[in-house]
């Protein structure tokens, strides 16, 4: 395993505005504060304040949660079918992260992403979806404020669900901006400064093993909500973000998200 460079740490960096989106504002408000019962996948209750959705629960409540390890046997998990390059599972953190899970599981319900595309690829860093208009501009969350005006969600953390290789996370603008652009992390190095910095929030010890031994981008953690992990097609993953693209990350032919599956394991 390569720790990275100064630089690769300084070119990465430079991309990481890249996950920014700008389609799903946190300065959006609502009317008051309203309760919302979701019960879809986590049964719990939300309410929407100054027009972010917030979740009041404690996203360690059932921690240690072994996030690279396979789920339980009837977990929810969801195959996201890339069109000419194959399929890529992915399993569900919804304790730790229940509005990013509930907003991205009912999202596939829907069909939401199905035809959208990867807009944004970076080989050794992540591949990014989930944006209707393809740009990296425009997505919403599920959620709606009580005068029907679409609203973010807020930033899920856990010192047990970290930016590994294969994590899959919330795209953002910001704090508490999340709406519906995801990626994925597909990073194989790992960052020194990266572990030093996790082993001093506080991260559980056999996760930056992990971290140092398969990458990610770590940089991110606290950053970007992890509500996911890769189980299966990880050479999908890594055919996707070894596409030919710009200086921006922009491939040069469209990579579709056929569909996305929802599936018990």
């Amino acid at each position: 395993m390569k720790i990275f460079g100064k630089k690769k740490i300084a070119a990465i960096l430079s991309m990481t505005a890249m996950l920014m989106v700008t389609g799903c504002s946190g300065s959006l408000e609502s009317s008051g504060s309203a309760e919302v019962s979701i019960d879809d996948v986590t049964g719990n209750e939300y309410s929407i304040k100054d027009g972010v959705v917030v979740y009041e629960g404690d996203n360690d409540k059932e921690a240690p949660v072994v996030q690279y390890a396979d789920p339980e046997k009837g977990a929810l998990i969801a195959h996201i079918n890339v069109k000419g390059y194959g399929q890529i599972t992915v399993r569900f953190f919804p304790e730790q992260a229940p509005l990013a899970v509930e907003n991205f599981v009912q999202h596939a319900k829907d069909g939401y992403y199905d035809g959208l595309t990867f807009h944004r690829i970076i080989v050794d860093f992540m591949i990014q979806g989930g944006d209707p208009n393809g740009t990296g501009t425009g997505g919403d969350s599920i959620w709606k404020d009580e005068e029907g005006i679409y609203v973010p969600f807020e930033d899920e953390f856990s010192k047990y669900l970290i930016p590994i290789r294969g994590a899959l996370c919330m795209a953002n603008s910001g704090v508490n901006t999340n709406g519906s652009q995801f990626f994925i992390v597909q990073n194989t190095e790992y960052n020194i400064v990266d572990v030093m910095n996790l082993r001093k929030a506080g991260v559980d010890g056999e996760l930056i093993s992990y971290y140092k031994e398969n990458g990610g981008a770590c940089w991110l953690y606290e950053a970007h909500t992890v509500f996911g992990q890769v189980i299966a097609g990880w050479d999908v993953l890594d055919k996707v973000a070894s596409v030919l693209t710009d200086g921006n990350g922009t491939p040069s032919k469209d990579v579709i998200i056929e569909s996305i599956e929802l599936d018990v394991y």
